[in-house]
């Protein structure tokens, strides 16, 4: 290319040289002659296509191609180096020279080049519409690439600022959602969350397409691109108002069976008392009290725990809990025994006083406890007390204590449940 360049140079001055010699003496043909020198280098230089420059192009954006393929292959890119701008230099002759431009050149990153995991260097590929890329800077660029994976995860509906007084169901369509991409990063999801915002929602309506991310097991969003078999999901809202109604107390309707002979039911406690009711208002309107599934106690001889389940009403769209927890408390039927003339016990009398009482036995006693020991007591069982501990000279009303050894559970009852204890000094 320089040999030719030389040749036209030497034709050229040897051209000019000529009409120099020919125009020499003629000063207006001086001028035309170098109009036309110039006319004439212009035309050598834009006509000849060996005659070429290089142009340096910067800023350039970079394309990715070649997903499809890659996905084909099974394959992923799990991480990929930041693409910055891209630079190309171009030769191109010089009567394209001004035709190239970014507009007419690109930088693509070709993922089809790549066939197995791991990390690896990707070639970018410069594209000019003039001339020819002499060089792309970076050359390569790192790409992280997995294995790909699809997976099915639910779709999960996390209300923002709904009313506490109502009641809100919600239907995600679809309910599932299919993602796919990095199987190290595929396997993080464990489900898509969608939050719509019902701010003053207080009747039903279908939402708009809501957007969703995908979440861990914790709830953490799985920050990564990965793709899903859609991009947005509908949420439909039944809503309806609510009212705490309360869990009957009747112990009628809470229990059925008859407990083992000889004892009772002495109570029977529901927990919650009261359970959130969602309908419509009229029928919260009209209901006083819920019932349970009654609890069977056939044979029981002893308090027990239960679960009942609350009975269904015609209407009522939700409940706050379907279930109840029930204590029956079962104890031993009572008896009472009578008894008389039992022996007190002075205790503790006061050293070098006298003392006198009004009263040495109880004349009537009346015992209650669970039949079964009741039954088995004698009056040698029962014992009458009366502490006289630091007892000075006066008179008193003490009290009688009444008790059976290892019975605390035993009542006691009396007309004469004290005694008038008089303490005197002896006097010589």
């Amino acid at each position: 290319m320089r040999n030719n360049l030389e040749q036209i140079v030497r034709a050229t001055l040897h051209f000019l040289k000529a009409l120099w010699g020919l125009f020499s003496q003629n000063l207006g043909m001086k001028l035309l002659s170098l109009l036309f020198a110039l006319f004439l280098w212009s035309y050598v230089i834009t006509s000849n296509p060996s005659i070429t420059r290089e142009k340096a192009l910067s800023n350039l954006d970079v394309t990715v191609t070649g997903q499809a393929v890659l996905t084909s292959r099974r394959l992923a890119v799990l991480k990929l180096d930041e693409l910055s701008k891209a630079q190309l230099r171009v030769r191109v002759s010089q009567s394209l020279f001004q035709q190239v431009t970014n507009d007419s050149a690109r930088v693509e990153l070709d993922l089809s080049s790549i066939h197995t995991s791991g990390r690896q260097q990707v070639r970018l590929r410069g594209i000019t519409t003039y001339g020819s890329v002499v060089q792309v800077l970076p050359e390569y660029v790192e790409v992280e690439v997995d294995a790909r994976e699809e997976r099915v995860v639910p779709v999960n509906v996390a209300l923002q600022n709904a009313d506490p007084t109502h009641w809100y169901d919600y239907a995600p369509n679809p309910s599932q959602i299919t993602v796919s991409g990095p199987a190290s990063v595929v396997k993080q999801v464990s489900k898509a969350l969608v939050t719509p915002d019902v701010t003053g929602r207080l009747v039903s309506y279908n939402s708009t397409a809501e957007p969703f991310i995908l979440v861990d097991a914790q709830d953490q969003e799985v920050a990564s691109s990965l793709s899903a078999s859609t991009s947005s999901i509908m949420v439909g809202l039944s809503i309806y108002p609510t009212r705490l109604v309360d869990i009957t107390d009747n112990p009628a309707e809470l229990i059925r069976g008859n407990v083992a002979r000889g004892y009772e039911v002495t109570s029977v406690e529901v927990s919650p008392k009261q359970i959130r009711v969602a309908g419509e208002q009229s029928l919260l309107d009209g209901l006083t009290e819920l019932a349970i599934e009654p609890v069977d106690v056939t044979g029981r001889n002893h308090t027990f725990p239960a679960v009942a389940r609350v009975t269904a009403l015609k209407g009522v769209q939700n409940l706050s809990s379907v279930e109840v927890s029930v204590t029956v408390a079962i104890d031993e039927m009572k008896e009472t025994q009578r008894f008389k003339n039992i022996p007190i016990d002075f205790i503790n009398e006061p050293g070098g006083k006298r003392v006198s009482y009004s009263a040495q036995t109880v004349d009537a006693l009346r015992v209650t406890g669970p039949a079964s020991v009741v039954q088995k007591l004698r009056r040698e069982h029962v014992q009458a007390t009366v502490d006289l501990s630091g007892l000075l000279s006066g008179q008193y009303e003490l009290p009688i204590v009444f008790q059976v050894a290892s019975h605390p559970e035993l009542t006691f009852e009396t007309k004469a449940a004290t005694v008038s204890v008089t303490v005197e000094d002896i006097t010589g």
